[in-house]
Protein backbone atom coordinates (compact mmCIF):
# COMPACT_ATOMS: atom_id res chain seq x y z
CA UNK A 1 0.00 0.00 0.00
CA UNK A 2 2.91 2.51 1.07
CA UNK A 3 4.74 1.84 -2.52
CA UNK A 4 1.67 1.80 -4.61
CA UNK A 5 3.43 -0.17 -7.39
CA UNK A 6 1.44 -2.14 -10.33
CA UNK A 7 2.05 -5.57 -10.88
CA UNK A 8 1.94 -6.95 -14.36
CA UNK A 9 1.00 -10.27 -12.81
CA UNK A 10 -1.93 -8.78 -11.87
CA UNK A 11 -2.75 -5.60 -13.68
CA UNK A 12 -3.14 -6.30 -17.38
CA UNK A 13 -2.94 -3.82 -20.64
CA UNK A 14 -6.83 -3.24 -21.10
CA UNK A 15 -7.29 -2.71 -17.31
CA UNK A 16 -4.16 0.16 -17.57
CA UNK A 17 -6.21 1.25 -20.77
CA UNK A 18 -9.20 1.25 -18.53
CA UNK A 19 -7.59 3.17 -15.32
CA UNK A 20 -6.88 6.15 -17.65
CA UNK A 21 -10.29 7.32 -18.43
CA UNK A 22 -11.00 6.98 -14.24
CA UNK A 23 -10.28 9.62 -11.99
CA UNK A 24 -7.61 8.48 -8.99
CA UNK A 25 -10.18 8.68 -6.09
CA UNK A 26 -9.68 6.76 -2.80
CA UNK A 27 -9.92 6.00 0.57
CA UNK A 28 -7.19 5.46 2.66
CA UNK A 29 -7.94 3.79 6.06
CA UNK A 30 -4.82 5.17 8.02
CA UNK A 31 -6.04 8.43 7.48
CA UNK A 32 -9.41 7.96 9.36
CA UNK A 33 -7.80 7.67 12.80
CA UNK A 34 -6.07 10.39 12.13
CA UNK A 35 -8.95 12.93 11.47
CA UNK A 36 -11.55 11.71 13.78
CA UNK A 37 -9.54 10.10 16.72
CA UNK A 38 -10.10 7.11 19.13
CA UNK A 39 -11.92 8.71 21.47
CA UNK A 40 -14.54 9.99 18.74
CA UNK A 41 -14.73 6.40 16.67
CA UNK A 42 -15.42 4.62 20.21
CA UNK A 43 -18.37 7.33 20.53
CA UNK A 44 -19.44 6.49 17.49
CA UNK A 45 -19.70 2.69 17.77
CA UNK A 46 -21.14 2.42 21.53
CA UNK A 47 -23.88 5.19 20.07
CA UNK A 48 -24.64 3.30 16.92
CA UNK A 49 -25.23 -0.05 19.30
CA UNK A 50 -27.55 1.58 22.18
CA UNK A 51 -29.87 2.72 19.22
CA UNK A 52 -32.71 0.95 19.22
CA UNK A 53 -34.39 2.76 15.85
CA UNK A 54 -33.04 3.15 12.10
CA UNK A 55 -34.32 6.59 12.08
CA UNK A 56 -31.86 7.44 15.24
CA UNK A 57 -29.03 5.76 13.22
CA UNK A 58 -29.82 7.60 10.41
CA UNK A 59 -29.20 10.70 12.08
CA UNK A 60 -26.28 9.57 14.00
CA UNK A 61 -24.76 8.94 10.57
CA UNK A 62 -25.34 12.04 9.10
CA UNK A 63 -24.07 13.85 11.99
CA UNK A 64 -20.56 12.22 11.55
CA UNK A 65 -20.81 13.68 8.43
CA UNK A 66 -21.50 17.23 9.60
Amino acid sequence: MFQAKISPAIHTHAEALEAEDKEGIAVVPLTIPLLAGPGAISLVIVNAEQMIYWVDKVILSFGAFF
